[in-house]
C-alpha cells in the first residue's frame, strides 16, 4: 500500500488555481447576462417599430415587375440616396430578367 503526502504548499496552490478558473466562469456568466440583454433589447425594439408601423412600405411583386423603376419605392427604406436606391433597383431587374429574357422566380 503506497502513502501519498502532499505540502501545504502544494494544497495552496491547488486552492488558488481553483479560484482563478472560477473567476474566469463568473466573467463568463457577466458576458452571457450582458449578450442576453442586448438580445433582448433588440427583440424589443424589433416589436416596436412593427407595432408602431415604422418599416411599412409599398409591397411589390418583384415577380412581377416590368422594369427597374417600379422596384425604387419599395428600396426606398433601406437605401437613403436616390442614385443607392437606383442602382440598387437596375441590380435587382438584372438578377430578375436573365439576359435571354427569361424571368427567375423569386
Amino acid at each position: 500500500m503506497a502513502v501519498t503526502y502532499t505540502t501545504a504548499a502544494a494544497r495552496a496552490a491547488r486552492t488558488r488555481e481553483a479560484s482563478v478558473a472560477d473567476r474566469w466562469e463568473i466573467a463568463l456568466a457577466g458576458v452571457s447576462v450582458f449578450a442576453i440583454a442586448l438580445v433582448l433589447t433588440a427583440f424589443v425594439r424589433a416589436a416596436d417599430e412593427r407595432a408602431n408601423g415604422h418599416a411599412a412600405g409599398p409591397i411589390v411583386r418583384v415577380n412581377a415587375v416590368a422594369d427597374a423603376k417600379a422596384l425604387e419605392p419599395a428600396l426606398g427604406h433601406a437605401l437613403s440616396t436616390a442614385a443607392d436606391q437606383h442602382l440598387a433597383a437596375q441590380s435587382m431587374f438584372a438578377y430578375l430578367v436573365q439576359p435571354d429574357g427569361h424571368r427567375r422566380t423569386v
